[in-house]
């Protein structure tokens, strides 16, 4: 079913937008959930969450991109669950760009806006290959192992790739101004 459809039906009050929502994007928002948590009961309630969330925030947001919208969600409420999970141990073993770019990026930024726009303007000079790595990796917090298993790549390999990457994005933004 097309997004517009599965937004109809939402903004309609039908619960078959749920099924709908579960059968276009319940896959990829429990391998977010996982990735994220990296576990399987709290993924599935992450994911049960986000459907609920999105049930409630539709309407009054009509959003233009609903798999990136689903995406976020469930990436927010799985983050919330991290470190609801996580406040005592204070043990974060997830890996995200936050924790990379914080050793790429020094100094108070205030501007999130330009960081965000830089990252952005980095992305798109990237081939289709290395943009879908780093996004699938710290966007959706891929694990390495996953993403050897989908590119083909050893994980080495991949890691290598991936460092690489975040050296061009140091330089990148050092030229736009980021103190690095």
């Amino acid at each position: 079913m097309r997004d517009e459809e599965i937004i109809q039906l939402l903004q309609a009050r039908d619960q078959r937008a749920i099924k709908e929502l579960a059968s276009s994007y319940g896959r990829q928002m429990e391998n977010i959930a996982y990735g994220i948590t990296n576990d399987r009961r709290d993924a599935a309630e992450c994911v049960n969450d986000a459907y609920l969330a999105v049930w409630n925030s539709i309407p009054p947001a009509k959003p233009d991109n609903l798999s990136a919208y689903v995406y976020e969600t469930v990436r927010n409420i799985s983050h919330q669950r991290f470190r609801y999970n996580t406040a005592q141990k204070r043990s974060a073993p997830t890996v995200s760009l936050d924790d990379e770019l914080s050793q790429i990026v020094t100094g108070e930024q205030t501007d999130t806006d330009g960081l965000a726009d830089a990252i952005n303007g980095f992305l798109s000079r990237l081939d289709s290959r290395s943009r879908m790595l780093f996004v699938r990796r710290y966007y959706y917090e891929d694990t390495v192992k996953h993403l050897s298993e989908l590119t083909g790549l050893s994980e080495n390999a991949l890691t290598v790739k991936l460092f690489r990457i975040r050296k061009k994005l140091a330089e990148h933004l050092k030229k736009e101004g980021f103190s690095l």
